[in-house]
């Protein structure tokens, strides 16, 4: 998933996404990818307002404090977590925190995320909500990548890889199969 990503340059091989190889197009490629790893990756005595208010400021050029908190509203609705901005993330659920962790990255409106086993802390009903939640994500049309050893969270995708040892393919294909 790192070597997909950027975040660790492939062994062998080369990384192509949307036909442009990777590393030698990584200064544009950058800005078009999101990546939550499988550890949250939110400051938790900010609340979820002031996160993405920072995130903004540090990511995204030119825009107003007006413009940054529309663009707030519009990511934690997507996320049904609009009533939580206020919250300070430490009083989270571990299913709310893996949101915020995905707003963060969604700010800059990457053309694809990279999820690293975003469903392991959840319980069964949080992983529906949050499933249901990342496949609207893909019909407004970001790519949603996620890595999981759950064989139920496979009913909420388009397609699937099955990698074994090595990073063999076993399986590609549609995943109601």
């Amino acid at each position: 998933l790192k070597a997909l990503n950027g975040d660790t340059p492939a062994s062998k091989g080369r990384v192509f996404l949307f036909n442009q190889e990777l590393s030698e197009n990584w200064q544009y490629l950058k800005t078009q990818i999101g990546y939550v790893p499988q550890d949250d990756i939110v400051h938790q005595q900010l609340t979820v307002r002031q996160c993405l208010f920072f995130t903004a400021k540090l990511r995204l050029e030119n825009l107003s404090d007006d413009d940054i908190d529309e663009k707030i509203n519009q990511v934690l609705t997507d996320l049904n977590m609009l009533d939580k901005k206020e919250n300070l993330i430490s009083n989270l659920s571990g299913g709310q925190r893996k949101r915020v962790s995905i707003a963060v990255e969604l700010m800059t409106d990457p053309l694809i995320i990279f999820l690293d086993e975003p469903t392991s802390p959840l319980d069964p009903q949080t992983v529906d909500d949050f499933l249901g939640i990342m496949k609207k994500l893909s019909e407004k049309g970001t790519t949603v990548l996620m890595v999981t050893h759950k064989p139920e969270d496979l009913e909420y995708m388009d397609e699937v890889i099955f990698m074994a040892d090595g990073g063999h393919i076993v399986y590609y294909g549609d995943s109601k199969r």
